[in-house]
């Protein structure tokens, strides 16, 4: 049986994922094979090359998943990897999922999220049920001085809350 085609994922956001875990597989083992090596370079031409020789290779299964890739190709989703603290979701080659402007909204609204967990991180412990009863505060739409009232906080300290999610 060929394993390109028995790889026939159901829809294709699924196979961009399916194959973006190959490739972090793929990075996984590229980096094991030159660790603790003495020419760095050497081993990982090597376990390239080795890669790039299609069925009769070594990972024949990857490469019918992947295809040919190139030395660049590899330290590229090395660097997306490192970048992404190692999330696969990384490697997803996005173009042409549901254009622009809705991808872009989909990485604006990801970051947005991270930005307020991040504000959330520096928020003390004992102030995050103050903190989510000033974010539903917030989204009602209510002035500062309202917010500082209802949630039993100073107002200095809601506004540098709001001062905080703006940046």
């Amino acid at each position: 049986m060929d394993v390109a085609k028995a790889y026939v994922p159901t829809n294709r956001y699924k196979c961009q994922f399916d194959r973006a875990c190959v490739k972090a597989e793929l990075v996984r083992l590229y980096n094991a094979e030159s660790f603790g090596s003495s020419n760095i370079l050497a081993a990982k031409h090597a376990f390239i090359s080795e890669y790039n020789q299609g069925a009769a290779g070594k990972y024949a299964k990857l490469y019918a998943i992947i295809g040919p890739a190139s030395f660049k190709s590899f330290e590229r989703w090395k660097l997306k990897l490192k970048r992404s603290r190692g999330r696969p979701t990384s490697l997803i080659d996005s173009r042409g999922m549901g254009g622009g402007c809705r991808r872009n909204a989909i990485r604006h609204t990801r970051r947005t999220a991270s930005r307020i967990l991040g504000v959330i991180a520096k928020v003390p412990a004992r102030s995050r049920p103050r903190w989510f009863a000033f974010l539903d505060a917030l989204k009602k739409g209510q002035s500062p001085e309202e917010i500082a009232r209802s949630v039993g906080i100073h107002t200095s300290t809601v506004r540098k809350w709001i001062k905080n999610l703006a940046v």
